[in-house]
């Protein structure tokens, strides 16, 4: 039985025997992206952003792709591991890459600190390896090399299973901790809302300062381009946050903690005409309480560039790109149902790491999946008697496989539904 403890305390122990001691830099090394007030001119001329500040700091910042690590790491299995990884943006550095035997545990705890792992494989022949995180599958390498990375939320039981695959086979599991940076955006140093979110461009973000329980932004462009998010954090038990528009309540509801502040609560809007707007939010103590006045309380607001939906389905706009796992991933096909009611299914070619969606309206709605090597069963959506449809994107389908995917329903009614097919950016 392994734990991440004896893990460390294998890598500080043969710390000295490294020949590349920078392979080894730890998270002081790591530049944490700090940015205070950027401008961005957007190739969309109707739409343009302004900050106007309450008591807070605010920028507006220039999309940049996330930067290439260039920090080597060591050699694992005859094969070159990253030291850092960058997903979503967020910077994750590498704690140890021992060998593992096929079958043997690795018990992560319950410490809330993230992870992401990566499988190394070598010597395969014809067969594969994939990596088990609580009995489901969540990476795997076809041939000698690297899978891609993929997030661990502890506790959690790693195990790697070998399908025939030669004697001679060797793996090992990378694993990667969060070093606490950023991605770079504008950030008051402990959130950030990022310069890009699924495609999707930064106009303007703002935090306000410590203790003051509200912000502001001045957008200048048609509502029906942009996206709103927010985040705070620090307000208590009974926090409530408030948006509104040009004066006009738009929703109200509990606070989004998370360091990544683009993936906070999110809105939109259909207006299409081109205008200057004021977007305030602010976090009462209960629904109908006064401002809350935490020494800790902070709120923040940002505006994005939304793109364009040219697929729809179940009359509702479908993302062309999401992101998932640390991963981006692009719209490559949309599976419709024969006949309202009827449950269906469809065959999906995994070549690649494929991501499935689920549009449905119904109660109990699901994708049921089965492959040569593993089968699975996604989240059951439960919409019976709901204004529109829902969607869930979170089964990912591993390389390698030709998948049979069926779309059921447990509820009495009929319902409605179509598959979405991701593929890697």
């Amino acid at each position: 039985m392994s734990t991440l403890d004896d893990l460390r305390a294998t890598l500080l122990a043969h710390r000295d025997e490294v020949d590349d001691p920078d392979a080894h830099l730890r998270s002081a090394a790591v530049h944490r992206r700090v940015e205070a007030v950027r401008r961005r001119r957007t190739a969309v001329a109707s739409v343009a952003a302004v900050v106007v500040l309450v008591g807070g700091v605010a920028g507006v910042s220039g999309l940049r792709p996330y930067p290439t690590p260039d920090v080597a790491g060591p050699v694992v299995l005859g094969l070159d591991v990253p030291q850092e990884l960058r997903l979503d943006g967020f910077p994750y550095e590498l704690v140890e890459a021992d060998g593992v035997t096929p079958g043997e545990r690795v018990d992560l705890p319950d410490d809330q600190e993230q992870r992401a792992v990566t499988l190394v494989a070598r010597d395969l022949g014809s067969g594969t390896a994939t990596l088990l995180a609580d009995g489901e599958p969540v990476a795997r390498v076809l041939d000698d090399g690297l899978s891609a990375p993929s997030l661990v939320h502890g506790p959690a039981r790693l195990q790697v299973r070998l399908d025939g695959a030669a004697e001679s086979a060797r793996v090992s599991v990378a694993l990667y901790a969060a070093t606490g940076g950023l991605a770079p955006g504008v950030t008051d140093g402990t959130a950030v809302f990022r310069d890009d979110v699924a495609g999707e461009p930064l106009l303007a973000g703002a935090f306000s300062e410590p203790g003051v329980a509200e912000v502001e932004l001045t957008v200048t462009g048609a509502l029906g381009d942009l996206r709103f998010t927010h985040h705070c954090r620090g307000a208590g038990d009974d926090p409530v946050l408030h948006i509104e528009v040009d004066g006009e309540g738009w929703s109200s509801g509990g606070c989004d903690d998370g360091p990544d502040a683009g993936r906070g609560g999110t809105w939109a809007h259909t207006d299409d005409r081109p205008a200057e707007h004021t977007v305030r939010a602010w976090v009462t103590d209960g629904a109908d309480g006064p401002l809350v006045g935490s020494a800790d309380v902070v709120v923040g607001l940002a505006a994005y560039e939304r793109r364009p939906a040219e697929v729809r389905a179940l009359g509702g706009e479908v993302a062309e790109v999401v992101e998932h796992d640390g991963r981006r991933w692009g719209l490559a096909e949309v599976v419709r149902q024969p006949e309202p009611g009827e449950p269906f299914t469809t065959e999906v070619e995994a070549d690649e790491d494929v991501l499935l969606g689920l549009v449905s309206q119904g109660d109990r709605v699901h994708l049921r999946w089965s492959g040569g090597r593993d089968r699975g069963e996604s989240t059951r959506y439960t919409g019976e008697g709901s204004v529109g449809p829902g969607t869930g994107v979170d089964t990912l389908l591993l390389a390698g496989e030709r998948y049979d995917v069926a779309v059921r329903s447990d509820g009495d009614a009929p319902f409605r539904a179509a598959v979405l097919v991701y593929r890697p950016l």
